[in-house]
């Protein structure tokens, strides 16, 4: 009996285990909207058109200390202080970690949401002594549930920038139906295992 009881315990903690995954880039590949007026009012600098939205999720960043407005979505926050950026995740991720390549001298914000509710502050990205767009990282001291992140520009120069946007994290999936049935047979096998000792 105990070793039927190991048996269908290592089978119930297969079946929990496989959905465990390893973290990854959870925005990789996944759409991205600009919401308002990106690409104008570049001020002094040579213009380069803005890159597309979709490389902010391509799992690529620009050189290091890149020109600000060069292989990057870039917009002018004086003229255009509402603009946003979102990403839809397509589903429900378990978030840890965020990588952030965005220009030096200003402070951005990602915001996460679940299904549909109000927008939270999930990193807030500080300046940098560096030039250019220069990637900041931070590791959550408290993971995050989201299906959408938005990104905007809280302060600096007015002349704002970024190339990549990075979470790190794993999906928050259900258990299959057949690792379902694998737990559910294991512990009826149990309960039908105790009653029977029970009645002996």
């Amino acid at each position: 009996m105990k070793k039927l009881s190991a048996v269908l315990m290592t089978i119930a903690a297969i079946a929990c285990s496989s959905q465990a995954l390893a973290s990854y880039d959870v925005t990789l590949g996944k759409a991205v909207t600009t919401n308002g007026t990106f690409g104008t009012d570049q001020g002094s600098w040579d213009y380069y058109a803005p890159a597309a939205a979709s490389s902010l999720t391509d799992g690529v960043f620009a050189p290091e200390s890149e020109q600000w407005n060069l292989n990057s979505v870039w917009w002018n926050g004086s003229t255009n202080p509402d603009n946003n950026i979102l990403i839809d995740l397509g589903g429900i991720f378990k978030i840890s970690a965020f990588n952030v390549q965005a220009d030096n001298n200003d402070t951005y914000r990602v915001e996460y949401r679940l299904g549909g509710g109000s927008w939270v502050t999930a990193y807030d990205i500080p300046d940098i002594a560096s030039w250019g767009l220069t990637t900041r990282a931070v590791t959550l001291t408290t993971p995050i549930w989201a299906d959408a992140l938005r990104f905007t520009a809280t302060g600096g120069d007015g002349y704002y920038s970024v190339s990549e946007v990075q979470a790190w994290g794993d999906s928050v999936n259900l258990p299959e139906p057949v690792n379902v049935g694998l737990i559910l047979s294991g512990l009826i096998c149990l309960a039908l295992i105790r009653r029977n000792r029970a009645h002996h």
